[in-house]
C-alpha cells in the first residue's frame, strides 16, 4: 500500500514539473531565474577574484620587502639591527603564505639559511670572547713573566744581558 501511494505522488510530482515546464510564463520565469542565478554567479566570481589579486598583490610586496632586507643585510653583513629586521619581514613572509598564518619550523629554518647566506662572507669587525679572554690572559701571563725577569735580575740572579734578552724573545712572542 505505501508503495502505491508513493508512486501516485511520484506521479504527480512529474506531472507538475512537466506542467510547469509546458507553461509559457513558468519558461519565461525559469529563464530569468537561471539568468538571475548566472549573473550574480559571476559577480561572485569577479568579487574573488578581485579578493584574490588584492593577495597575490600584498603578498608580493611582502615578499619584495624581504628581499630588500635580505640585500640591505648583505651591503651591511655585521649591522644587527638589518639582522633583526631582515628576520622580521621574512616572518611575515613566510607566514602570509601558510594557510593558518603562522610560522612553521620549516620557515625559521629556511630564514636562518637565507640570512647565513647573505652573511656567509662577512669580515667580522669585532674580536670573538674567545680570543678576547685569551689575549687579555696572555697579557697577564706576559706582565707576569716579565715582572719575575724584574725580581731575578733586582736579586743578582740573572745578568743586565739576560734579562734583555729574555724580554726581547717575551716581547717577540706576541
Amino acid at each position: 500500500m505505501e508503495q502505491f501511494v508513493i508512486g501516485i505522488l511520484i506521479v504527480f510530482i512529474v506531472y507538475g514539473i512537466y506542467r510547469f515546464n509546458e507553461d509559457p510564463k513558468n519558461e519565461q520565469k525559469r529563464k530569468d531565474a537561471l539568468a538571475l542565478f548566472e549573473f550574480e554567479q559571476k559577480q561572485k566570481e569577479l568579487i574573488l577574484q578581485k579578493e584574490l589579486q588584492k593577495e597575490l598583490f600584498e603578498l608580493e610586496q611582502k615578499q619584495k620587502a624581504y628581499q630588500d632586507a635580505l640585500y640591505d643585510l648583505r651591503q651591511d653583513p655585521t649591522n644587527p639591527a638589518l639582522h633583526e629586521q631582515a628576520l622580521l619581514l621574512g616572518r611575515i613572509y613566510a607566514a602570509a603564505t601558510r594557510t593558518n598564518k603562522a610560522v612553521t619550523l620549516f620557515d625559521e629554518t629556511a630564514l636562518a639559511n637565507d640570512i647565513r647566506a647573505v652573511t656567509a662572507n662577512a669580515t667580522q669587525t669585532t674580536k670573538p670572547v674567545s680570543a678576547l679572554n685569551s689575549s687579555a690572559a696572555l697579557a697577564a701571563s706576559l706582565d707576569e713573566r716579565i715582572n719575575t725577569l724584574l725580581k731575578l735580575k733586582a736579586s743578582g740572579l740573572i745578568t743586565d744581558a739576560e734579562f734583555d734578552q729574555k724580554r726581547k724573545e717575551l716581547l717577540d712572542s706576541i
